[in-house]
């Protein structure tokens, strides 16, 4: 795993397919996408789970309300990558920016 994405989550059901799609179909061998869920009381819970039924390198992890740092961390803890990169779950990543970040690790990476 060379990229860990991690998305803190709380109450962004109205965002949060975006935000995941902009992700989800990149780069399926290299990136991981870890989906914080900290106590959201939406259905961005459920969204959550949905996509990663779907999608084999889509993890979640439900925990209780703690903050945006708190989610971070945790995402943090069980990354797997190299890198880390950290996406707003009311937010969502340009369509190459995956691409051009992999390239960019491939062409500096010592």
């Amino acid at each position: 795993m060379i990229l860990s994405i991690i998305v803190p989550v709380y109450n962004t059901q109205d965002y949060l397919e975006r935000c995941i799609t902009s992700i989800v179909n990149k780069q399926t061998d290299k990136v991981e996408i870890i989906l914080v869920d900290d106590g959201s009381m939406d259905k961005s819970t459920d969204i959550c789970d949905d996509y990663a039924n779907k999608y084999r390198n889509v993890k979640v992890i439900h925990q209780k309300n703690g903050g945006l740092s708190a989610a971070r961390n945790t995402g943090i803890h069980i990354a797997q990558g190299e890198y880390i990169a950290f996406l707003d779950s009311d937010d969502m990543f340009a369509k190459s920016f995956i691409d051009d970040i992999l390239q960019n690790i491939n062409l500096y990476h010592a």
